[in-house]
């Protein structure tokens, strides 16, 4: 099996480098790939015509290179750093770039169309429930000691996802390889989309993105990409009996991982594959067919599950937008429409006293403009009528104040408003309400993709994550 290069981990690797329009001129170079940052090439030499040119700046938006082992490399996006002129008068040359194809071939990004993605995620394979080792241990009482491992290669499973005119399945792999006192099986899981025509990068990421932020929105926790390989072609083999063989390219970007903590186990999963199994591909699809609608909401959910290290007030106004962002595409979700609410904006306005200075009134029109729309408490209320009573207690845990608290909490939060300090929340408590309202986003989502209300119950009253919501993590 060829080498996969990883996403997830920094690589080095040397070759060759030139641009699209000079592939004569070739210069030896290593390149550094780190998850986090931007991949770096760094060339022993430039592709400038002369030592005059070193302070001008080449921008490409192709580097094609080719490794010392014959591999080839694109580079998207390219654009050069100051140069470095060393006292022997040779020159180093740096390059950024956001995005890096690796494989057999060459790529053309603004044409290039793919057949499939295979991607590998953390945490996929917990999530789906497999166990396909079975270990027979020697019974003591025999004089022979006879271990016996077998493995059972789990079934394929293929899911239509009817609102993004394509199909996924879940793929099992197992890799084997030993000496000659150990032997080593490791059992993986991918995920392979396939649109019903060729799609370019862009559908793909957007794709992969989203499965990304679902994936760990059933599973509790932020999972990371661990690779994304892109099938260039895809053909049958006569002299292996018309077996299906694909191409691939590796495909590097910079992205924000989280930081795992440890390997996940089935207890810890919130919402397993085999629980929805049945409605697996309806949820799915509904997901994405609400992903535009509920961008912002799921987004800044996801941002917020995936930077643990961001400052605990900005996480709590993001939870906040998140879901005042959701409950506006929800019916009733202002006071009065725009047009019944304009003459009154309009003697709210004549009524500002003509001692007001400019500045001044430009703020009071500005604030008078969305008069018409509901608060966040009234936003708060009405959401929380939407989620059975036992989920309700456990949110708010039994705390009559609890809408007040989080209101007057992100009012003093935003506008240090002093007037009602009894009920801003002290640090443990914006703590304890983020995760109160983190839990709130998770069921209002699970409801939208249409998941048994009894099995969203089931599992947030009975979940070690759950039973006590009020702890400090």
């Amino acid at each position: 099996m060829a080498k996969v290069f990883n996403l997830a981990e920094k690589f080095k690797i040397g070759g060759y480098w030139w641009l699209p329009g000079t592939p004569e001129k070739r210069i030896y170079g290593q390149l550094i790939y780190r998850p986090e940052n931007v991949t770096e090439l760094e060339l022993e030499g430039s592709f400038k015509e002369s030592l005059k040119d070193t302070f001008e700046y080449i921008s490409s938006p192709l580097i094609y290179g080719e490794t010392t082992n014959g591999i080839s490399c694109t580079l998207v996006d390219a654009h050069e750093k100051p140069q470095t002129v060393h006292s022997s008068g040779n020159i180093a040359s740096i390059f950024f770039c956001n995005k890096l194809f690796i494989g057999k071939e060459l790529l053309d990004p603004d044409n290039a169309l793919f057949e499939s993605a295979l991607v590998q995620f953390s945490d996929f394979s917990t999530w789906l429930s497999h166990n396909p080792f079975n270990v027979k241990y020697p019974d003591t009482k025999s004089s022979r000691r006879v271990y016996n491992v077998s493995y059972t290669m789990p079934n394929l499973i293929t899911t239509p996802v009817k609102s993004i005119n394509a199909s996924i399945k879940f793929e099992p792999s197992i890799t084997s390889g030993g000496e000659n006192q150990a032997h080593k099986l490791v059992h993986s899981d991918e995920i392979r989309f396939i649109p019903k025509r060729k799609r370019d990068l862009k559908w793909y990421l957007d794709i992969i993105q989203k499965f990304r932020i679902f994936l760990s929105m059933l599973i509790g926790e932020p999972v990371n990409p661990i690779s994304i390989r892109l099938c260039t072609k895809r053909r049958k083999l006569p002299h292996l009996g018309n077996k299906l063989y694909r191409e691939y390219l590796d495909f590097c970007a910079p992205h924000y991982q989280s930081r795992k903590r440890r390997q996940l186990h089935y207890p810890d999963i919130l919402f397993p594959y085999p629980l929805i199994q049945k409605d697996f591909g309806k949820h799915l699809s509904n997901w994405y067919l609400k992903s535009g609608e509920l961008k912002t909401s799921f987004q800044l959910y996801f941002g917020v599950l995936l930077q643990t290290d961001m400052p605990l007030e900005f996480r709590y106004l993001a939870l906040i937008q998140a879901i005042e962002s959701y409950q506006r595409l929800k019916k009733p979700n202002r006071y009065m429409s725009p047009r019944a609410y304009e003459p009154i904006k309009s003697r709210l306005i004549k009524a500002i006293s003509d001692t007001v200075t400019s500045d001044h009134r430009a703020a009071l029109k500005a604030r008078i403009k969305y008069g018409y729309e509901y608060s966040l408490r009234k936003r708060l209320n009405i959401i929380l009528t939407l989620i059975p009573k036992s989920l309700q207690k456990k949110i708010t845990n039994n705390d009559p104040k609890f809408v007040d608290k989080v209101v007057t909490t992100r009012n003093y939060l935003t506008h240090r408003d002093d007037s009602d300090k009894i009920n801003v929340l002290d640090t443990k408590g914006i703590l304890h309400a983020s995760e109160s309202l983190k839990l709130l986003l998770l069921i209002l989502f699970l409801v939208e993709i249409e998941v048994d209300a009894m099995k969203i119950e089931h599992v947030i009253l009975t979940n070690w994550r759950f039973r006590s919501i009020q702890r400090v993590k």
